[in-house]
């Protein structure tokens, strides 16, 4: 078997640790594996065929090209295209789950303010905005920008959320992480409300067996919407889980850092041989 983990380059540059783990589990399994950027994918095609591509870009229609070709390819286009736009993703599994009360532009009056606003396609805690009125919404969106978001009432619990880490289908971990000044009520909603650990949160393990509401809603999303690596988020309003996203090429360093999880290991053995 051969196996490759494509990455853009500039990307790529900066995840060789990454990389190396991927390599070396799938070494361990007895695969080949290797990178391949995306730039130089056409050429590494033209000549091979690999039997596994792990996808750390979001193309969704990249990855249905490597379908086609017979490759088995994780996440598939299908998790790939409705994780990579928040509007889809609370249509697919709002029927499972509760939602953050999703809207979609029409226009100014159509908005209850305040709102916060995220771009569909958006990664990371980036185009994510807390805004309080129709003025700030002319401000910070543009006319033509305002319908590729979603429109989400505020939860009363900013600043503090969970990520279920998903291997096979089947519930890994889950961390929460807060913002540091979430608890800081002198501090305005709009600068706390973000938790990512990457834009400087705390993360620490948070024990999903013990969250029977959480756990089923995990369930049920992973009963509609498989996946093979993934993270499902979660943020709270009056203290009950709500569905946030979708994480499809989902990092991993606050396992890395706070657990001693190897979800890289676990995630090439279920690709490998089906199981975790």
């Amino acid at each position: 078997m051969r196996a490759i983990i494509l990455y853009e380059r500039a990307v790529a540059v900066e995840r060789t640790w990454y990389i190396g783990r991927y390599i070396e589990a799938f070494k361990r399994c007895g695969v080949k594996a290797q990178l391949v950027c995306t730039d130089e994918l056409p050429e590494y095609l033209s000549s091979e065929t690999p039997d596994i591509c792990v996808v750390r870009v979001i193309d969704p229609s990249l990855s249905r090209s490597l379908e086609e070709r017979g490759i088995r390819v994780a996440n598939s286009s299908v998790v790939s295209q409705i994780a990579n736009d928040k509007l889809a993703a609370y249509e697919f599994v709002g029927s499972k789950t509760p939602v953050p009360f999703p809207g979609v532009y029409s226009s100014i009056d159509s908005i209850e303010f305040p709102v916060v606003a995220k771009k569909r396609d958006g990664h990371g805690g980036t185009e994510v905005f807390f805004i309080e009125s129709s003025g700030e919404l002319e401000k910070m969106i543009p006319p033509e920008e305002r319908d590729s978001y979603v429109y989400q009432k505020p939860c009363s619990c900013p600043g503090r959320d969970v990520r279920v880490y998903v291997v096979g289908s089947r519930v890994v971990a889950a961390m929460e992480r807060r913002n540091t000044s979430m608890a800081d009520m002198d501090v305005p909603y709009g600068e706390r409300f973000k938790s990512n650990y990457c834009l400087g949160g705390t993360a620490t393990r948070y024990d999903i067996e013990a969250d029977e509401v959480m756990s089923r809603y995990v369930g049920q999303i992973l009963d509609v919407l498989p996946m093979d690596h993934a993270g499902i988020d979660f943020i709270f309003d009056n203290d009950e889980p709500v569905f946030n996203e979708i994480e499809d090429v989902v990092g991993s360093r606050m396992l890395y850092t706070h657990t001693d999880i190897d979800i890289v290991d676990l995630y090439v053995k279920h690709l490998v041989f089906g199981s975790n």
